[in-house]
């Protein structure tokens, strides 16, 4: 027994038969220029990986210090996220006044005002309508679009008093589905001024008007709601949108 454990003892002092030790890993330092991401949200990203990374806010880079092996898909990442965000997109709202009355119409709506108008005479009974107002409106989503004008009335007024129409909203999503896109209109504020006079040459101005949210689909007149008359002849004054997206 002592004879086999000596054979085996110097068996392993032999030339060639000692065990190699592991490699020591390489590591490597890479620093990456981003031009479009917040190298903050990159930094907190890449936790995943092996890799000790620091961020430079000001000049917006990444210094990696990771094994070689983790340097390179940290390197495609780094090419697939740091990319230009979409075009903002314009929304241009068109915002139609319509008032209504019970007496015939004397003039002629632009056409595609038509369809609103014949919903608006099936469900109120309204006879005449006419068109006292038009806005043009461009916002992009998550802001807020004003506008203000003067209305024409419909005959002339005492002292030339003059009726202010005013718009506000906010554009606050575009959606898309199967039937196409949709623009969400938030804090939808329409109101007129309109000048009553009270005694002798004393003139008060009151607001009337309406306020909400609606999905207006594109390219679709969509009637989003009824005030109340702006003239003696007339019995309401609708407020009617239209809304496209212009890339």
């Amino acid at each position: 027994m002592r004879l086999i454990t000596t054979l085996l003892l110097c068996a392993a002092c032999l030339p060639g038969q000692e065990k190699e030790k592991p490699k020591a890993e390489e590591w490597g330092v890479r620093i990456f220029q981003v031009k479009y991401v917040n190298v903050g949200h990159l930094r907190d990203l890449f936790k995943v990986f092996r890799a000790q990374i620091e961020a430079n806010v000001q000049l917006k880079t990444l210094t990696v210090n990771a094994p070689v092996g983790v340097l390179g898909p940290i390197e495609e990442a780094v090419k697939k996220l740091d990319v230009p965000p979409p075009p903002a997109q314009n929304v241009e709202l068109t915002l139609f006044i319509v008032a209504a009355s019970d007496q015939p119409p004397s003039g002629a709506l632009p056409a595609d005002l038509e369809p609103v108008t014949k919903q608006l005479r099936a469900t109120f009974g309204h006879k005449g309508f006419r068109l006292v107002d038009t806005q043009v409106i461009r916002t992009r989503p998550g802001e807020t679009a004003e506008s203000s004008s003067i209305v024409e009335p419909s005959a002339p007024r005492p002292d030339n008093q003059k009726i202010i129409s005013q718009y506000k909203c906010r554009v606050s999503a575009i959606t898309s589905d199967e039937k196409g896109r949709s623009i969400r209109l938030d804090n939808i504020r329409f109101g007129l001024k309109v000048p009553v006079t009270i005694g002798v040459g004393s003139v008060q101005y009151i607001d009337v008007g309406l306020s909400t949210d609606i999905d207006v689909r594109e390219g679709q007149k969509v009637v989003v709601g009824k005030a109340s008359s702006i003239e003696g002849g007339d019995k309401a004054s609708f407020l009617v949108v239209s809304a496209k997206i212009v890339e």
